[in-house]
């Protein structure tokens, strides 16, 4: 860790969405880092706060779900504004009273409430289990990585259903389901949104720790 004038911030953050994060890449040379400086996940050793927040090496991507979880939320929120005037054509009646749109509001409202309700039952048992200074077993942390990816595609998923539901509004740069499909687009590509972790979920439920071992993510302690 350095002082942020140590490096140059390299513009490279172009990307479909989630613009406002901002996370270009970055370079520096021939700087020098006092070893006070320096820390790895693994070694608990190395910690510099106390509290269940930093008890476990883990709890570095725990805030992640809260991004996709309040994602859909605002595209629920908003495709209910949107339809609550859409009129449809060519039938030239309210859209809200067309039975596609409905079901599909209804899904989509099903598909955040499940994933949000599942990963907070996951975190919830994982912040008890940090709470007794106890590590989490590998069937919690097993949970824990399919639920990551489950929450990012299947809110991605609901709001694809809301784009269909609202039809050509959706595109216009001026709706916000526009932006949400985005972002949310761009969150799945997240090493925790890609379908690939499920290999390591699958490891921790079967308690196959040799290919644990050999994981990065496992290594270093972050799964």
């Amino acid at each position: 860790m350095l002082p942020a004038g140590n490096f140059e911030i390299l513009d490279t953050w172009h990307t479909t969405g989630l613009a406002g994060s901002g996370s270009h890449d970055y370079t520096t040379d021939g700087a020098f880092v006092p070893a006070e400086q320096t820390f790895r996940f693994r070694d608990l050793r190395d910690r510099r706060r106390d509290g269940v927040l930093y008890a476990w090496p883990g709890m570095f991507f725990a805030n992640l779900p809260a991004v996709p979880l309040g994602i859909g939320r605002a595209a629920l929120e908003a495709a209910e504004e949107l339809l609550a005037t859409k009129m449809l054509v060519p039938e030239l009646r309210p859209a809200r009273e067309d039975p596609r749109v409905r079901a599909g509001v209804a899904q989509a409202h099903a598909m955040v409430g499940a994933v949000r309700s599942y990963m907070f039952d996951v975190l919830g048992e994982l912040w008890a289990t940090l709470q007794t200074g106890d590590e989490p077993s590998l069937r919690l942390r097993a949970a824990l990585v399919g639920a990551y990816l489950h929450t990012i595609r299947t809110c991605r998923d609901a709001v694809t259903i809301l784009a269909d539901v609202v039809g050509s509004a959706s595109i216009y740069r001026s709706c916000p389901i526009e932006r949400h499909l985005r972002d949310l687009t761009t969150i799945s590509q997240h090493l925790m949104g890609q379908p690939k972790i499920m290999e390591m979920g699958g490891a921790l439920w079967l308690g196959a720790e040799s290919a644990l071992a050999k994981h990065p993510l496992s290594a270093e302690g972050l799964l």
